[in-house]
């Protein structure tokens, strides 16, 4: 049944009211016989409501999607059979033969979108080929309104016949022998439903066939528009769930399935333009529009204004296709102000590693590699810029799980606050990278789940996520900035505090039984050593292109070695290699790197960052190899210009531990003060810096917020007390007593009960690590919420305690 009315109205319908009118005037939205199951169960209500557990990793779904229509498309347009063994074997393959024209044996530069502008190819022409466009109101009754979003390609298009067989199917695995595709379930781009505004949670979609890919003789029906509408049903008689449910009117009659309807004109105006900046305007001979309605999400999480700036929609897309290999165009539809109303999506690593924008320090990306259960998964690190938001770039995901550009699952930023990563002062400015395009398909599988935003816990998760902490402690770089931005903090609260530090010295003095339950870090002194900053004269290392030669130690080591490795003891090697900085991480020629043993052992560990012509390796501890062992192991380095690779090897003999181990967070040695025994006095302390800010000064402060700790290797380093805290200020408008006391008070009383509540956090996560349970308590976090809480009570409370005395105890009620 043709209505080229309807679907005018459809695509153009900014609101869940317009579509139901739109429908009720056609007879449709009551009509039971004119909608079919989606999948044609009426028990899908438990597959699409399994699907992804976040509105952007569901959104994201849909733009693969496209991605995947594109590609397919092209491959069709070629002549060329999607299945068959002349396609592509991978997603890079396709977009270097279809997008760039590229035939012939895969280089490294190959399928890479970084490199287009060097290669004469409109990014911003290939990007508007996949839109993802927002519109309708923005606000209702003075409260801001979810957008309507539509995702919008020109790829292969679908017949309206085969709608229940590809958009509207579940689990039929239409796209699995198709190498170059990531779709593979038939079911990921249902995840949307749940986000779109309740309660009928509407999506509008319309498709048409390229007619260059039609075969000969097709009928007319095949080169006609498709449409339909989903909507979630509320739950009839004795069903147990709603239903998602699709129109289709066509000939459908009692126990009948029907088909969607269709549309016979030439062209639909489905995308944006953006000079003048119109939606729906563009007019398309083919492609597909998907318009979902009132999509939500948490404030919280991205921006709900323009999706073009900030923490927005536009950070989130970049965070959830990290590696994309396609570009896509943001268009902004709602009247917001801004200098321009559309932009790429290029992915973040593309954003981060060549936009102009300086975001994050120059040494960065920090590039390393782990090998986890003989798999080896690439890392890119980044530090963000003292001024720059990482959440305007990485949304609120910490380390990304990437394969084939998108993002398989994360571990949020809270895991760079643990202390196996020990980075406090990078801690909220890290992001890293894993590329999982390596790892052997059968351990992928039972990593990622199918909604490809959550992981499996586990063996591989665990000793990988012990390894990328080995790898973020120990990594030299990461360690002069971290010593370099504390420097640059403490310089941003330089203050004399020498007067407070002897008040609470000469108060532990006093009173051992406080001075026995405090660990104290050691008073900073400026310059800090190792802060990062050079001395000397030496002349600037210069690497080349590619390396001449890679050897152990420095200044002409040898190529073989032998040495010992301590049972349950991490083990370091280091090379020496004459490679340019970048060279293992570039788009062109990279070098990759090799770890082997002779008898087929597992090996475990994770390569540093190159730097100045220094890399290490560092092997995992052997736990489970007996005492006597000889690991012979071999490491290589190659590139595809190189006739052979550049090698040493190593005999390792593996000895029995020497003492306490050194892995990170399990088995440390426990502090000399710690635990029960005869405690040093007070003069062996020395107090940790405390600095004064306000919520004014800090970003993520409010009038509520106390004080907030830097701790290091464990012990408190650095306290910053809120001095216009809301508690703090209203006792000294209401108080006799002198300001600067009462100052000083909240905060000394608020360092000594943060103090205590470290030590015992510190002896749990001992014990926990002893037990093998999570250790993974952020300390800094508990210590800010603390004080928090504590903070209205803390002066009252020393005023109160104070004034108690002896006659108080034996003070009787007079007798009435």
């Amino acid at each position: 049944m043709v209505d080229n009315e309807l679907v005018l109205q459809l695509i153009n319908a900014e609101s869940d009211a317009a579509v139901l009118a739109a429908l009720e005037d056609a007879g449709y939205w009551t009509s039971g016989e004119s909608w079919r199951p989606v999948g044609d169960t009426e028990a899908n209500f438990a597959t699409i409501n399994n699907q992804q557990s976040d509105p952007f990793s569901a959104l994201t779904e849909k733009l693969i999607n496209s991605m995947d229509a594109v590609l397919v498309g092209e491959c069709l347009r070629r002549g060329i059979s999607p299945e068959s063994a002349e396609a592509p074997s991978s997603m890079r393959e396709a977009v270097a033969r279809f997008i760039e024209n590229y035939e012939g044996p895969m280089r490294d530069s190959d399928g890479r979108m970084e490199l287009w502008m060097e290669k004469g190819i409109d990014r911003t022409a290939i990007a508007k080929r996949i839109v993802l466009a927002s519109s309708g109101e923005r606000k209702r009754d003075n409260k801001m309104v979810e957008p309507n979003l539509s995702v919008i390609d020109d790829g292969e298009g679908q017949t309206p016949a085969s709608f229940p067989d590809t958009f509207m199917s579940l689990q039929k695995g239409n796209k699995i022998k198709i190498q170059f595709v990531q779709g593979k379930w038939n079911m990921g781009g249902t995840g949307v439903f749940q986000f779109c505004s309740p309660p009928h949670q509407l999506q509008v979609l319309v498709s048409k066939r390229d007619p260059d890919i039609l075969p000969a003789g097709s009928s007319a029906r095949d080169h006609n528009w498709g449409y339909t509408v989903v909507r979630r049903r509320a739950r009839r008689g004795n069903e147990r769930t709603s239903v998602f449910e699709y129109l289709a009117p066509v000939g459908a009659a009692q126990g009948v399935p029907g088909d969607v309807l269709e549309c016979d004109m030439e062209t639909l105006p489905l995308y944006p333009t953006e000079s003048p900046d119109q939606l729906f305007a563009r007019e398309t001979s083919h492609g597909t529009l998907v318009k979902m309605f009132g999509y939500e999400w948490d404030s919280t999480m991205a921006s709900k204004s323009s999706i073009l700036v900030g923490k927005s929609l536009y950070s989130q897309v970049d965070s959830c296709l990290p590696g994309s290999l396609l570009p896509i165009r943001l268009f902004e539809g709602r009247d917001f102000e801004s200098s321009s109303s559309a932009l790429n999506s290029l992915g973040l690593a593309n954003r981060l590693n060549h936009q102009a924008n300086d975001a994050v320090e120059d040494e960065c990306p920090i590039e390393g590699e782990l090998v986890v259960m003989g798999q080896r998964i690439p890392v890119l690190v980044y530090v963000f810029k003292e001024g720059a938001k990482r959440d305007s770039y990485m949304a609120r995901y910490g380390v990304i799980f990437m394969l084939n550009g998108q993002k398989h699952g994360d571990f949020k930023a809270g895991f760079f606050s643990t202390k196996a990563v020990d980075k406090t002062h990078l801690r909220g400015s890290l992001g890293a990278l894993l590329d999982f395009s390596h790892v052997d398909p059968e351990i992928r599988d039972n990593l990622f789940l199918a909604s490809r935003d959550r992981l499996r816990n586990n063996d591989f998760l665990k000793d990988l996520k012990a390894e990328l902490e080995q790898f973020l402690k120990g990594n030299d770089l990461l360690r002069k900035m971290n010593m370099r931005r504390r420097q640059e903090q403490l310089d941003k609260l330089l203050a004399d505090d020498a007067p407070l530090a002897d008040v609470l010295r000469n108060l532990l003095k006093r009173s051992p039984l406080l001075a026995r339950y405090f660990r104290l870090g050691s008073k900073i002194s400026t310059p800090f050593p190792g802060s990062g900053g050079d001395t000397g004269t030496h002349s600037a290392f210069v690497g080349n292109p590619h390396p001449t030669f890679f050897r152990f130690g420095s200044k002409k080591g040898p190529t073989h070695r032998a040495r010992e490795a301590e049972i349950d003891k991490s083990s370091r090697l280091e090379f020496e290699i004459d490679a340019e900085n970048g060279y293992f991480s570039r788009a062109r020629y990279s070098g990759s790197h090799l770890v082997t043993e002779a008898n087929d052992e597992l090996i475990s560990g994770h390569w540093g960052s190159l730097h100045d012509g220094a890399i290490t390796y560092t092997l995992s501890p052997l736990e489970a190899v007996d005492v006597g062992k000889v690991l012979n192991l071999t490491f290589a380095v190659t590139d595809d210009t190189m006739r052979e690779s550049l090698v040493c090897t190593c005999e390792l003999t593996v000895v029995p531990a020497s003492g306490p181990s050194r892995t990170g967070t399990t088995g440390r040695r426990k502090a000399s003060d710690s635990g029960s025994g005869t405690f040093g006095s007070a003069a062996r302390f020395s107090v940790p810096e405390i600095k004064a800010s306000d919520h004014h000064e800090m970003e993520d402060w409010t009038e509520l917020t106390a004080m907030t700790v830097n701790l290091e290797e464990g012990k408190a380093d650095l306290f910053i007390y809120n001095k216009e805290n809301k508690f703090l200020r209203d006792a000294q408008k209401g108080s006799k007593i002198d300001k600067q006391l009462l100052d000083r008070r909240f905060k000394i009383g608020l360092v000594l009960l943060s103090l205590a509540l470290i030590d015992d956090l510190d002896k749990r996560q001992e014990k926990q690590s002893e037990e093998g349970g999570d250790n993974s308590l952020d300390i800094e976090k508990e210590i800010e919420k603390f004080t928090r809480a504590v903070a209205p009570v803390v002066l009252p409370l020393v005023e109160a305690l104070a004034e108690i005395t002896v006659d108080d105890l034996f003070e009787v009620e007079p007798d009435v």
